[in-house]
């Protein structure tokens, strides 16, 4: 089974859990106090995100919530430790941030696109729950999925590199993300937009740093912002999903 039946499951078996916690949280009657740690959070997290909806409008959330989401996964994920070991290898430092600025671009729009065709697969109810989902195996890719290790002849060859980052940025936690957000916010050129920009930025800044890149405090890093995108998960999970458009 792939990895969006997966989800696609997921979204449909806790669809009434969503439906269950909307309904906690708009009864008026009941006090925050009362609610689980847990549920107090969410519900405090969903009142600030209601507020910067209202100041900025949905499209600040899409492109916020894609730009955030991403720049994470990609921060603590394998893609920036390659383009660190290329340009440690003698490759032209701007030929590779002109490289990795074309791959996100084009890598974060083909995944918006792929977007329009799991939107008709889910109801209204069950995207919140997809996107939950997808911030979830982001989290644990994050985790437990480190990089490999640096080849003892690695190519210099732009255009090979080029093909395994482009696959690496749209099948990867990152690719998931900007699905999940465009299906659930209806804005994908948005969510595209803030997801090129973070994977522009992370990799260009690895680009950049060179080796120093790898002496990053890669396990911290990895842990701290796994588990940032499954508390993410969880909030969203608890939120009703019109927040999040």
């Amino acid at each position: 089974m792939g990895t969006f039946q997966l989800l696609l499951l997921a979204a449909g078996r806790m669809e009434r859990g969503r439906q269950a916690a909307n309904r906690l949280f708009t009864h008026r009657s009941l006090p925050t106090r009362s609610l689980p740690t847990s549920r107090k959070l969410a519900a405090r997290s969903l009142r600030y995100l209601k507020a910067i909806n209202c100041c900025y409008g949905g499209a600040m959330t899409a492109f916020f919530l894609s730009f955030l989401g991403v720049g994470l996964a990609m921060l603590a994920g394998r893609e920036g430790v390659r383009v660190s070991r290329i340009a440690g290898a003698g490759a032209s430092e701007g030929s590779l941030i002109a490289m990795v600025a074309v791959i996100a671009i084009a890598a974060c729009a083909l995944a918006a696109l792929l977007a329009g065709e799991f939107a008709q697969l889910l109801s209204s109810h069950q995207q919140s729950w997809f996107v939950a989902a997808a911030l979830v195996l982001a989290g644990l890719e994050v985790i437990f999925l480190d990089a490999p290790k640096a080849p003892s002849e690695p190519t210099r060859s732009l255009g090979a590199v080029g093909i395994v980052l482009f696959a690496g940025v749209l099948a990867d936690a990152s690719g998931l993300l900007i699905i999940s957000l465009s299906i659930a916010t209806g804005a994908p050129g948005l969510v595209a937009g803030g997801g090129a920009l973070a994977v522009a930025g992370v990799l260009g800044a690895a680009a950049m740093a060179g080796p120093a890149w790898e002496k990053l405090p890669r396990l911290p890093m990895r842990w701290t912002i796994g588990i940032i995108l499954l508390a993410s998960a969880l909030i969203i999970a608890f939120s009703p999903p019109e927040v999040l458009t």
